[in-house]
């Protein structure tokens, strides 16, 4: 389904796992388990706390489309609730995010804004924060401007 999305230029907004096949699919990989199989610590990367709060902050690649999106800097702060994550990204996709323990937070097409991708869950963090509900509003312009 994603290679025939990206065939038809079907604009895409990928989250957490969705992330993770969308980019298998295009030819990266993954870690099945990141704190067994990363050499380093990692985060907690899945939360205890409410998932409408950030637990963990992501520093947002500079002059990204995500950037434009929801802002740069490292002190934005998402939630998490995963333990697999993007290890090689596919070729047609470049870095967006990362969080401080190098797990990989985001991703998007390097040559147009087909694909927006990010490893956390937005979807419970919209109603209190401008930011991740700037996500949405993006997805559904490019949506819009596909028509």
């Amino acid at each position: 389904m994603v290679q025939l999305a990206v065939e038809k230029q079907v604009p895409i907004f990928a989250l957490c796992r969705g992330m993770q096949i969308m980019n298998v699919a295009l030819g990266g990989t993954m870690y099945q388990d990141i704190e067994s199989q990363r050499d380093k610590k990692t985060l907690q990367h899945y939360q205890k706390a409410p998932m409408d709060q950030g637990t963990h902050r992501i520093a947002v690649t500079p002059g990204s489309r995500l950037e434009k999106i929801i802002g740069g800097g490292d002190d934005i702060y998402v939630n998490s609730h995963h333990h697999q994550a993007v290890k090689a990204i596919a070729p047609q996709l470049q870095l967006t995010a990362i969080a401080r323990d190098g797990v990989i937070e985001g991703v998007e097409t390097k040559d147009n804004d087909l694909i927006t991708a990010v490893q956390w869950h937005p979807e419970f963090m919209w109603q209190n924060d401008e930011r991740m509900r700037a996500l949405f509003t993006d997805f559904m312009a490019r949506v819009e401007k596909d028509r």
